[in-house]
Parts: C-alpha cells; sequence; structure tokens
C-alpha cells in the first residue's frame, strides 16, 4: 500500500474485513519483479490477546531498504494504521537505529457513511 494511492483490492479486504489473503497475493506478485523482498503478518490482538503486544522480524539490504506496514482496528468500516515507504537507510549509508513514529488513524475510503453498519457502497477513494 501507498499513502496517498487509490486502495487495492488487498488493501480494501484488510481494512473491512482483516482478511490478508488477497493483500498477500498482491504482495507476492510485486515480489517476482523484485520490488519485495519479503512480508510478513502478525498475529492480531483479539479479544483473548487485547492487553497484550505483538512482534514481528524482518531482513533488508541496501537494495531493499524500505518498510511498509498496515493494520487494522475494529469496529472501524475501513481505517487503518500503517507506516509507508520508510527509509531504513539513512543518507550516509548508514543504517537507521531507532525509528518511533505517533501514528495516527487513516480512512482507507473503502467505505462510505458515518455509521459502523454501513453498505459497500462501489467507492474509490485514496487511502
Amino acid at each position: 500500500w501507498n499513502y496517498g494511492n487509490i486502495a487495492s483490492d488487498g488493501l480494501k479486504q484488510v481494512t473491512e474485513w482483516g482478511a490478508i489473503g488477497t493483500m498477500q497475493k498482491e504482495i507476492k506478485n510485486h515480489t517476482k519483479f523484485g520490488v519485495n523482498r519479503n512480508s510478513m503478518n502478525v498475529p492480531g490482538l483479539w479479544t483473548v490477546n487485547i492487553s497484550k503486544s505483538t512482534t514481528g522480524a524482518f531482513t533488508t539490504s541496501r537494495n531493499h531498504n524500505f518498510l511498509s506496514f498496515v493494520t487494522t482496528f475494529e469496529p472501524s468500516p475501513d481505517w487503518i494504521i500503517g507506516v509507508s515507504d520508510l527509509d531504513l537507510c539513512l543518507p550516509n549509508c548508514t543504517w537507521l537505529d531507532n525509528y518511533e513514529e505517533l501514528l495516527h488513524p487513516i480512512d482507507a475510503g473503502t467505505d462510505m457513511g458515518v455509521r459502523y453498519n454501513v453498505n459497500d457502497d462501489l467507492i474509490s477513494f485514496f487511502c
């Protein structure tokens, strides 16, 4: 996903249902062309794990030095939190040691309405 672009079908599925299958296929397609080095999915914090944390690990290289991630949160109809294209390599060709950012909810624009139980209208908004 890229902040400011039209949400893909995969991002729509993640934002509205928490379903990752279509997005995984989209990522795999990019991997064929050398765009993506690896991907991972981390267990969600559902009711039984709500007070816990979750972690994940990934590898990077000088040719694959950008990080993007996205997660949904419920009961929102189409809101996400994430980072798009964070460059982990500094201008002096060293690696970023630490990074913190206060993340804000992003409306992916895949559902219209102001209530959580809106119908799926056919729209294409930017996220």
